[in-house]
């Protein structure tokens, strides 16, 4: 008898080799023994995002909602299939509630609001940043995306202050990799 977790790792190492009919075939076999589990579920709709099906990941993200209990990561993965099918009202929503789940996660902050930024949101976007910066104050990343807000609204005096927090933390182009 075999169990779902063998199934399941299965399907990663199936996956890690590019043998993508392999790795789906036991990550579904996976879910059929257990699916009510919100890992498998979740596994699948990340297997199908990277694959870029993101209708059928959605899906799969929807039940591991279902089931999942409010796990921030759920709704995170679910907003990034929601942002590539151009849904932007549930992208929004669904980051939300990773945040509201996690509230200390500065990267689901940070992703907000480069969601917002792209939306042309760029003051809520900066809300956003601000909040990711107070958790993770050394993010380089986080006070490149701020300034890049305070420049699209013409704010050059804070842009230049979170420019250079970003040029004194990441002073080579790698620290951005």
């Amino acid at each position: 008898h075999s169990t779902p977790i063998l199934y399941d790792n299965l399907g990663l190492a199936y996956d890690q080799l590019g043998k993508k009919e392999e790795a789906e075939k036991a990550f579904l076999n996976a879910l059929k023994l257990e699916p009510e589990n919100y890992t498998f579920l979740n596994r699948l709709g990340v297997f199908y995002s990277f694959n870029g099906d993101f209708e059928k990941a959605l899906g799969y993200f929807t039940k591991a909602i279902q089931y999942g209990k409010g796990e921030a990561v759920l709704y995170a993965n679910a907003a990034l299939a929601y942002e590539k099918l151009h849904r932007w009202s549930e992208t929004e929503d669904a980051y939300l509630k990773a945040i509201k789940a996690e509230p200390e996660n500065d990267g689901y902050l940070n992703q907000l609001g480069v969601f917002l930024f792209n939306c042309g949101r760029y003051s809520d976007s900066i809300n956003y940043y601000k909040r990711a910066i107070e958790i993770s104050e050394s993010s380089a990343v986080y006070w490149q995306n701020l300034g890049l807000s305070y420049s699209s609204l013409h704010d050059w005096p804070n842009a230049i202050v979170a420019y250079e927090k970003s040029a004194s933390l990441a002073p080579t182009k790698d620290s951005f990799n």
